[in-house]
């Protein structure tokens, strides 16, 4: 995969977020490798942005750097004309994408400066240059590598080529990348705040970027006449900032955003989107793009460039990216695909946060909780058991009180309930265990017999008791049914079971008087 860092200023346009979401679709697809990401303007949600992408991708580790100069950060970018579009520097998207996606990164307070990170993601990339920087913004981060100690050693040895968008090729004018309002000459620089510092600033890094690295420039042109993204808003789902970002801006489709008027149907201006594509794919197939060798002259006084389309000025190091009319929708088309791609990512992303809706001023009572439901009438225990070596003539008596009294519609004999708790406080040792069997035995033929003699109702199914339920609660106190006395009684036997009580296959409970 082609080894890439990306260099935006996320922030005002939309098309940053195009240029790394389609960076990432080309990882995806194991064509390329995203180094680092850095951000080349003083926005300090812009960072927060850029993590919102990446963690849509799954890519968290990709390492961010930002810019911490005044160019671009909104205490130092006026509202006024000629600038007033750009919302203070702040743009349409950023903030939202921040509060609506979840991130690891929310500002540039938690990520290294730019220069850091662009110096790291270099020296540690293998190989003799192996690295193409996409810069999609200000020069800014670039040049501040080109003057740091050893920075320019290090473009020579790690970068095979610069893709930068920026300047214009037929139509002479100040390109927003490179000039914002103009140089000094222009009328309108002193009306732009910091940025207009930025003519000056994209001079020095121009005359200071070594010819032997090779720069190819995507110019205003050429991304003038592909517009892509408009696809997002009804093929991607509802989670992803690359979808929401387009629709915070101009709506995608032109009807709603922030700046409506700057999109079609088709969407936004394709400029950062097709830098990218050329970083990874170069010119792609034959009759799609070529590059012509020249010179890129930029007067900084103006803010203005001008191209010379001359052979012989290759030694400058400078290609232009020239593109035939009949290429504009084959760029587009093959750009809204890769935008449309599923990400790869090993876990789903994040959905929107939707913040909670407010409470209402005077919310309606709560009503009053519903009242407990009536307590089942408590019977007098059929008989209490009495642990070995004693208490045998207590439980008797507490018997003889109440053996009259029917328990689920069956009245049983009162031979029963009053000889089993003495016979079960004497017996001690397997004598008990005998003792219980002969007596469940007993009791299920009476209780059989007192069916029969007395019409009562059918005898119901057999009871299943379970054994993982804390047999312990049920042989301290029992007073529910006539077979679950025999199923104790059964179990206080030692284990030993009566012949007609059946054990069930997966051993999950027993099966009263079967």
């Amino acid at each position: 995969p082609e080894r890439i860092i990306v260099d935006t200023d996320m922030s005002v346009d939309v098309d940053d977020v195009g240029a790394l979401c389609l960076a990432h679709a080309l990882q995806d697809r194991n064509e390329a490798e995203i180094l680092a990401v850095t951000h080349n303007t003083g926005l300090e949600q812009g960072v927060g942005a850029v993590s919102v992408i990446n963690h849509y991708f799954g890519r968290d580790d990709i390492p961010i750097g930002a810019y911490r100069g005044p160019v671009g950060r909104p205490a130092d970018t006026p509202a006024n004309p000629p600038i007033e579009w750009t919302n203070s520097g702040k743009g349409w998207y950023v903030a939202d994408l921040v509060a609506r996606f979840h991130s690891p990164i929310r500002d540039s307070t938690q990520v290294p400066d730019a220069l850091t990170v662009l110096r790291q993601a270099l020296s540690n990339a293998p190989g003799h240059r192996t690295v193409t920087i996409v810069a999609i913004g200000h020069a800014l981060n670039v040049l501040a590598l080109l003057k740091s100690p050893g920075g320019l050693s290090l473009v020579k040895r790690k970068v095979k080529r610069l893709v930068w968008m920026g300047g214009t090729y037929w139509d002479p004018h100040v390109e927003w990348n490179w000039g914002a309002c103009g140089g000094p000459s222009n009328e309108n620089a002193t009306k732009c705040g910091a940025y207009s510092k930025l003519s000056q600033l994209t001079s020095d890094a121009l005359s200071r970027w070594p010819v032997e690295v090779p720069t190819v420039f995507v110019s205003f042109d050429i991304g003038f006449w592909v517009r892509v993204g408009g696809v997002l808003k009804t093929g991607a789902p509802v989670n992803s900032p690359c979808r929401q970002a387009f629709v915070d801006f101009c709506g995608v489709t032109g009807g709603s955003g922030g700046m409506p008027d700057w999109c079609s149907a088709r969407g936004r201006n394709a400029w950062d989107l097709i830098a990218v594509l050329i970083a990874v794919r170069g010119t792609g197939p034959p009759g799609y793009h070529r590059l012509m060798p020249g010179g890129n002259a930029f007067d900084a006084a103006t803010g203005l460039n001008t191209w010379r389309d001359e052979p012989h000025k290759a030694q400058w190091g400078h290609f232009q990216l020239w593109s035939p009319e009949d290429s504009y929708n084959k760029t587009a088309d093959e750009i809204d695909r890769l935008l449309l791609q599923t990400p790869a990512n090993k876990f789903p992303p994040s959905p929107p946060q939707t913040p909670s809706p407010p409470p209402p001023h005077n919310p309606p009572p709560s009503p009053p909780p519903p009242p407990p439901p009536p307590p089942p009438p408590k019977y007098p225990p059929l008989f209490t058991y009495a642990r070995r070596g004693g208490g045998g003539e207590a439980a008797a008596a507490a018997e003889s009180a109440s053996a009259t009294r029917g328990i689920s519609g069956v009245q049983h004999s009162r031979s029963v309930g009053a000889a089993a708790p003495a016979l079960v406080g004497a017996a001690s040792g397997v004598g008990l265990g005998v003792l219980a069997i002969l007596l469940i035995r007993r009791f299920c033929t009476i209780s059989r017999k007192g069916h029969a003699e007395e019409g009562q109702e059918e005898r119901s199914p057999p009871q299943r008791l379970s054994s993982k339920t804390g047999g312990e609660r049920f042989v301290r106190k029992m007073s529910t049914s006539t077979k679950a006395r025999a199923d104790l009684r059964a179990r206080e036997s030692g284990g030993l079971l009566a012949p007609n009580v059946r054990r069930s296959d997966a051993d999950e409970g027993v099966e009263v008087c079967s």
